[in-house]
């Protein structure tokens, strides 16, 4: 159980500041271990550094935020906690991740990392282990905040000159027609990735056949995993009763998740954005659940905009767009990649026989909702569901 993992790690943090699962013991020696503890012995905050076998199925979703923030709400100590992401090891496409929490700093902001730019710089200088990329980030945080954004800068202009893209040029913006930087606006994000795709050497097109069968398998493992996790969370209800101290608020937002979802599922084959949506519910569930058991109140957590799947959105990302200032919260992994000027991976589906972003859709309560990134009360607003 979480409470379990929870209290496990902290036992070890308590220690000497690293805790290390015994399944990642390949990828962290005990060497690398005792190095990590000295650095984390002379930073110049109190810091913590948990390497966790994160994967998207899991407890905490994924997601390094939902595991340190449960973690610090068990045990409240000050600190800058960080920890692994599911990137674990390198891939074709990607480096080693890590992510980081704060709270109690003096002169900061609790919640995300304050220093932003260090888990960009992380993420620029693609490190191929955990031990490299968890020790630079604990060397980054002892220098100057001015250094570290220089050399983010420096690591964009060179991955821009790499690319081939104007290093000189003054415009910020990565979407045509002058949209200043990224994110938020529906059909700005959708006019800058058909720009970009235009750009490409076009591939040769799949039958479509096979793409149907290709829609048809992301479906039915969406479907599959959006049933067993609700049935985790329906098994975990049943086996518990309320108890003194528990929280009889968040108990019943955890039973009226539970509820939905399953109506959400009961279609033989539920309208894939209801399946996604039934994930975000259970996700909610989950949480409330937890703070039932811990006597608190709960709270929905906005998801991801841009894509839900992704999970709890950290700060929101603002823009000028026609005349307007947006801001839309999305998670660090699309915070990052637009910082980049890269594209971010939207949730898209096919909606009236053509692909297109789910926002795009009049499927609601997703659509205008942002699946609860907008507005956070989904289950208010699921009688409005077509």
């Amino acid at each position: 159980m979480a409470e379990d993992d929870l209290a496990r790690i902290h036992q070890e943090l308590a220690e000497d500041g690293v805790f290390v699962h015994p399944t990642l013991r390949d990828l962290v020696k005990k060497a690398d271990e005792s190095a990590l503890e000295q650095e984390v012995a002379d930073a110049d905050h109190t810091t913590y550094v948990v390497v966790w076998p994160l994967k998207d199925s899991d407890t905490y979703g994924g997601k390094a935020s939902d595991l340190l923030t449960r973690l610090h709400d068990a045990y409240p100590e000050p600190g800058i906690y960080l920890s692994t992401t599911t990137r674990l090891e390198p891939t074709d496409y990607s480096s080693v991740e890590v992510d980081g929490r704060q709270w109690g700093i003096p002169g900061e902001d609790d919640g995300d990392l304050s220093e932003y730019a260090i888990e960009m710089v992380v993420d620029q200088e693609e490190h191929q282990d955990i031990p490299s990329a968890m020790g630079r980030t604990l060397e980054l945080l002892a220098m100057d905040p001015a250094d570290v954004s220089k050399l983010n800068d420096e690591l964009l202009a060179k991955g821009s000159s790499a690319r081939g893209d104007d290093p000189e040029s003054k415009d910020d913006s990565w979407l045509p027609g002058g949209l200043v930087t990224a994110l938020v606006a529906v059909l700005a994000v959708f006019v800058a990735w058909r720009v970009a795709i235009s750009f490409r050497k076009k591939p040769t097109p799949l039958p479509q056949s096979a793409m149907k069968q290709i829609r048809a398998a992301r479906a039915r493992e969406l479907l599959a995993r959006a049933r067993d996790e609700s049935q985790a969370l329906g098994e975990a209800l049943d086996r518990e009763e309320i108890e003194p101290g528990d929280n009889a608020e968040s108990w019943q937002a955890a039973l009226d998740h539970y509820d939905a979802v399953r109506r959400l599922l009961t279609p033989e084959e539920p309208v894939e954005l209801d399946v996604v949506g039934a994930l975000v519910l259970t996700q909610r569930g989950r949480d409330a659940f937890a703070c039932a058991q811990g006597g608190k109140a709960w709270e929905p957590t906005p998801t991801c905009y841009l894509n839900p799947m992704h999970g709890p959105a950290g700060k929101g990302r603002r823009i000028e767009w026609q005349g307007r200032t947006l801001e839309v919260p999305v998670c660090d992994r699309c915070r990052a990649a637009l910082r980049k000027k890269e594209t971010p991976d939207i949730l898209d589906v096919v909606h009236k026989g053509k692909p297109v972003h789910y926002f795009e859709t009049d499927v609601e309560p997703w659509a205008s909702t942002g699946f609860g990134s907008l507005e956070t009360d989904l289950l208010a607003r699921l009688p409005e569901r077509r």
